[in-house]
């Protein structure tokens, strides 16, 4: 995204969407882990998991805020999800 620096808005969009889709994700593991009684791994890994791949996602949109904020000089709260 930062070689070219042409519809940055665009390739936000797509990281932002990406992000969604993990969100939905991650909240479905963590109803299931709600709901089953047997796990096939340990459900704090399971949790873990989970929680950490949410956060790597965020991340990415916090970069691509930052990329937004050099390109247009303007502070974007990017793709608040609803989860």
């Amino acid at each position: 995204m930062v070689h070219i620096w042409e519809n940055v808005k665009g390739r936000v969009g797509v990281i932002t969407d990406l992000e969604h889709q993990g969100d939905a994700i991650t909240h479905q593991i963590f109803e299931q882990l709600h709901r089953s009684m047997i796990t096939p791994f340990d459900r704090e890994d399971i949790a873990q998991l989970a929680h950490s791949l949410d956060r790597a996602a965020d991340r990415a949109t916090n970069i691509c805020e930052r990329v937004v904020f050099t390109v247009t000089g303007k502070m974007e709260e990017i793709g608040a999800s609803k989860y």
